[in-house]
């Protein structure tokens, strides 16, 4: 059949002549066919060819009569294949002569249709598939009888022309090659679609089961490859297969499929041998060319890739030199590839004219020059991205205010010293912090370099009246020995003089300092951190707001003489006049965290915090938190709870707790007391004493609790929390609206005397309530530290973040093992993990690639960007999983590591810690077996592993750790399954002991503190420091 056939009559065509053009010349006229892929689809019978540059030419076609060629009943059926890309043969799916794969490389022919298959830009991986459709619907060829040609009906045509072959026969119908890329979790039950696809289309029919409509729709991204133009321009899978059933019968949107080939001194025996001469590739020499072709092509399509304007401009701005020396590079490389593809193609081309005899060749096709092209492509490639990324790092610090210096064009002098260089630089700036750094530097510490990064960002949010300057030094002489922050003269005086923590933070700015602040003592005397919960429309945005104008104006008159102190847009309805007209009242900046636009959602979407000074050196800051009781449901209740949890986790301490209701309450709302429940059970009863009850409203009630009080008392009773206080001293009862009138007047609504006078004795009370308030938090309570928290979903939570770098210290444990056993071995792998942004994802569906480090591959994925939606994919959300960090692998010197028998040991203790967390979840959270959150990560790491040797093969030391892991897996699955003699041996000390003494192992404490650099960025982004 098709397919089958075609390659079969290639293959023959491939060893008739390869030998020497003297045994060519005798043979010319017996030759047998040989058979191209109908990419020009201008040929008739008769049309003459030229075979060693694969093109059909213009010149008239001989007079050749031809008849059809009646099929047998097999052909009439089409060829259907379906199987995985990985590892195959390209040329063998498409059916495509070698021979023709050659010219289209070689440019002496155009790839298109069905050939462009083999220049392809995406990647295969061993989730892509591939469906081919062969049919052939009707064949012709020239009649026997006529085999030769009167040389005066066809010398003239072709006497100044070079001839090898003629067209005797054109194969006509359908053929199509669709690309598919499956997604991981959904790989069999796509391939069970495949097969029905298959299946329906043997029978020329196609339709779309109910319970198979979401697999279409899934496949979203498919490559369609045809003879006929109509189906490769389609899109949808379902789209290209009911095309095919469509044409099927059509037989006049079928196009050429394939063309036989004869000799042209089959007719026209007097031809000269010169210009007829055709000798193909030998097979030697041909599984020398062909692979070397087909990476080189691959490579040149990731070469190609070219800056934008954008880019250009910011390196022509900034990086003028080292920008001209890769474009001189780059021109370079493309001179050398030029020259060795020209060397390449005459070099096919003498061979196949006979000039050259293959036997004669003495030396490979493929030589050392060949092997460094393809390596100076890839430097040039990787050297265009890298300054890509420099350019977009430039855009990114200009965008935020700071000043990119590139040291290199700044200085008059490479040998000038690092003093004299930063008197250049500072120039006579009085405030100006100046970051040095190299490239080099990032390569040898990574993870330095991002707190290095971090650094600088923090700072320049923080400091927006000085001036940030990022020296790189990576062109220039001058070697920096590390990374340093070095200060203007102005600056390091202020510093000297600093006498206290608290003011050395505001001179210099150590955002390090201040981020980190919450694990030093100094800072739990200093800050005073609340946590503000309340159902949604309770108006929690609303007390904040006035909490901080309470403390600072202690009457309504001097908050009416100056500007209100507006932490967070508030907005509510006011009813004026005689006849009761709706004002819609508005006041400070829009604020993407506050949405007032869809009533009954909390109007917080997440936590925020916002950070005051009261006196001189103490600071509160108040988280504010999503209400409970969303109208969008129970899920988003949990999820907000999820979000606080999460939130207050990064913090050293909590002073209070404050509980925000509306006084007069008819009934709790059952998401309070889910939400109150939930929250002391994360925290544990050390929290109880610091809980406060805050009553906002309460002009109406006298400042009282009003009915609310006794609902309170209930629903504490129910929770048997008979240490939670509820009496005077811990309650607190304000009156926001005095704060809402003064945003009204300030919004020109006017009011009578007796309003102004109400609100004026309601603002004093609140100031009263509110001093009270603070004297109790910082006199009464004591801060409930991190370290007492001690609770099943506490540590859960600790747990949760620490079993990807338990897990991955596994793994790479294992890799070292593997290499410390193979002696020639010199070097072992490190762990370098770099924080990433916190909506950052991976997507299962979409394709990732493999590197190698030292003697292991690693597999690399693409960070995508979680929001509403993804921004690098249409892939749905179910196919990411979210990532808190990155890992980068880097080599040592394994005489500086552990030995094989300590790292053995080291193995058994991660593997015994992770077992006493399975039975943690098993037996104190009980999960089931399906949701264990550990047999999650592990099957990831197991399935990456599978796929880099389904890639790279099984003869790699990947091999090795695949069944490495996959025994820890039967090893910890094992565990799981046995049952306790004595469970009660699982007790929350004994977890939180053996959470400390993971925390406290290298790799994993170094992982852990990546993840922690992430949420201390997301932190600062999320709080507001108010002056």
């Amino acid at each position: 059949m098709g397919i089958q056939l075609s390659k079969s009559k290639s293959s023959r065509s491939n060893t008739v002549s390869p030998g020497n053009s003297s045994n060519h010349d005798e043979k010319s006229i017996t030759d047998d066919h040989i058979y191209r892929l109908a990419i020009d689809q201008s040929g008739v019978i008769g049309s003459l060819y030229n075979a060693r540059h694969d093109h059909l030419l213009e010149t008239p076609a001989l007079n050749i009569s031809s008849t059809p060629i009646a099929l047998s009943k097999a052909a009439k059926n089409p060829e259907i294949n379906i199987g995985t890309l990985e590892n195959k043969n390209l040329s063998d799916i498409i059916g495509i002569d070698r021979e023709l794969c050659l010219s289209i490389y070689l440019k002496l022919v155009a790839s298109d249709g069905i050939s462009s298959l083999i220049k392809h830009s995406f990647t295969i991986d061993k989730y892509t598939r591939f469906l081919s459709y062969y049919y052939i619907s009707q064949q012709i060829q020239s009649n026997n009888e006529q085999t030769t040609t009167k040389l005066k009906t066809i010398e003239k045509s072709i006497a100044d022309t070079n001839v090898t072959h003629v067209v005797t026969g054109i194969k006509y119908g359908i053929h199509v090659i669709i690309v598919l890329q499956l997604t991981p979790d959904d790989e069999s039950d796509f391939d069970q679609l495949l097969k029905k696809i298959k299946e329906q289309l043997t029978k020329n029919a196609f339709h779309i089961a109910t319970n198979d409509k979401d697999l279409f729709n899934q496949f979203t991204h498919i490559k369609v490859f045809s003879n006929i133009p109509d189906v490769a321009k389609l899109k949808k899978l379902a789209d290209v297969c009911e095309k095919i059933t469509d044409i099927r019968s059509d037989s006049s949107q079928h196009r050429f499929i394939e063309y036989t080939l004869r000799p042209i001194r089959c007719f026209y025996p007097s031809y000269l041998k010169e210009k007829a001469r055709f000798v193909s590739i030998n097979q030697k020499h041909m599984d020398q060319i062909e692979p070397y072709l087909y990476q080189l092509s691959l490579l040149r399509t990731q070469w190609n890739i070219s800056y934008n304007s954008e880019i250009k401009q910011l390196l022509k701005k900034y990086l003028k030199q080292p920008y001209e020396e890769f474009q001189q590079r780059d021109s370079t490389v493309k001179e050398l590839y030029q020259g060795r593809k020209d060397q390449k193609k005459n070099l096919i081309l003498q061979i196949r004219d006979g000039d050259i005899e293959q036997d004669s060749l003495s030396e490979p096709l493929i030589d050392t020059e060949d092997r460094r092209l393809l390596k100076e492509i890839r430097n040039v490639t990787k050297h265009r991205n890298t300054l890509r990324e420099k350019a977009q790092l430039i855009d990114s610090f200009t965008k935020q205010g700071i000043e990119y210096l590139n040291v290199k064009e700044f200085i008059i002098e490479d040998d000038i010293n690092l003093e004299g260089i930063m008197t250049r630089i500072m120039h006579e700036s009085k405030q100006k912090i100046v970051y040095c750094f190299d490239d080099k530097l990032e390569k040898l510490n990574s993870s330095k370099w991002n707190d290095f990064y971090i650094k600088l960002i923090n700072e320049r949010e923080n400091n927006s009246q000085l001036e940030f300057v990022y020296a790189d030094f990576s062109y220039c002489s001058y070697q920096l020995s590390q990374m340093e922050i070095l200060p203007s003269k102005e600056i390091r005086q202020l510093r000297k003089t600093s006498r206290t923590e608290s003011t050395l933070d505001s001179t210099t700015l150590s955002s390090s300092k201040k981020h980190h602040s919450n694990k030093s003592n100094s800072s739990i005397n200093n800050f005073i951190n609340v946590l503000l919960l309340g159902e949604s429309g309770v108006g929690k945005s609303t007390f904040i707001n006035a909490i901080v104008n309470y403390l600072n104006f202690h009457t309504l008159e001097k908050a009416h003489s100056s500007e209100p102190i507006v932490l967070m847009p508030i907005s509510f309805l006011l009813t004026v006049g005689n006849n009761f007209e709706e004002r819609i009242i508005r006041f400070g900046n829009e604020d993407p965290n506050e949405d007032h636009h869809h009533p009954g959602q909390s109007v917080t979407q997440h936590c925020r915090s916002y950070v005051f000074t009261i006196g001189t050196r103490t600071k509160i800051r108040i988280i504010d938190t999503p209400g409970m009781g969303d109208t969008r449901g129970l899920d988003q209740d949990d999820l907000n709870m999820k979000h606080i949890l999460s939130f207050i986790n990064n913090l050293s301490h909590l002073n209070a707790i404050f509980i925000l209701l509306k006084p007069n309450e008819s009934r709790l709302n059952v998401v309070l007391r889910s939400y109150f429940g939930r929250l002391l059970s994360f925290l544990g009863e050390s929290v109880h004493h610091n809980i406060i009850f805050c009553f906002t409203n309460t002009r109406g009630t006298f400042f009282a609790p009003g009915n609310t009080a006794p609902l309170l008392k209930s629903m504490l009773d129910t929770y048997s929390f008979n240490d939670i206080l509820f009496k005077k001293s811990n309650t607190f009862c304000f009156d926001s609206e005095s704060f809402r009138y003064l945003i009204a007047r300030k919004n020109r609504i006017e009011f009578d005397d007796y309003q102004k006078d109400e609100y004026k004795r309601s603002w004093i009370t609140s100031v009263n309530e509110t001093n009270r308030l603070i004297q109790y938090i910082c006199n009464e309570l004591k801060p409930c530290l991190q370290k007492s928290w001690m609770s099943i979903e506490h540590a859960q939570f600790q747990i949760n973040r620490m079993i990807r770098p338990i897990l991955e210290t596994i793994k790479n444990t294992m890799r070292n093992l593997i290499l410390l056993d193979k002696s020639s071995s010199k070097s072992l792998i490190k762990l370098c993990p770099s924080p990433v942004d916190r909506n950052s994802a991976t997507c299962t569906k979409c394709s990732h690639y493999a590197i190698l480090c030292g003697e292991f591959w690693i597999m690399c994925y693409d960070l995508h960007t979680l929001s509403d939606r993804c921004s690098q994919c249409e892939c749905d959300f179910s196919r990411h999983f979210k990532v808190n960090y990155v890992l980068k692998y880097e080599l040592c010197d394994k005489k500086q590591e552990p030995t094989f028998h300590d790292m053995k040991r080291n193995l058994e203790q991660l593997t015994q810690i992770i077992i006493q967390f399975a039975y943690f979840y098993k037996y104190l959270v009980h999960i089931a077996t399906e949701n264990d959150p550990i047999l999650s990560v592990l099957n990831r790491l197991i399935k990456e592993e599978k796929s880099i040797c389904s890639q790279k093969g099984n003869q790699n030391l990947n091999a090795n750790l695949y069944d490495d892991l996959k025994s820890f897996k039967n090893e910890y699955e094992e565990a799981w399954s046995m049952s306790m003699s004595n469970p009660k041996t699982i007790t929350l000390p004994k977890i939180y002991k053996i959470i400390k003494t993971a925390s406290e192992i290298r790799e994993i404490s170094e992982q852990l503190s990546t993840i922690k650099q992430m949420e201390d960025i997301y932190m600062n982004e999320q709080e507001k420091l108010i002056q």
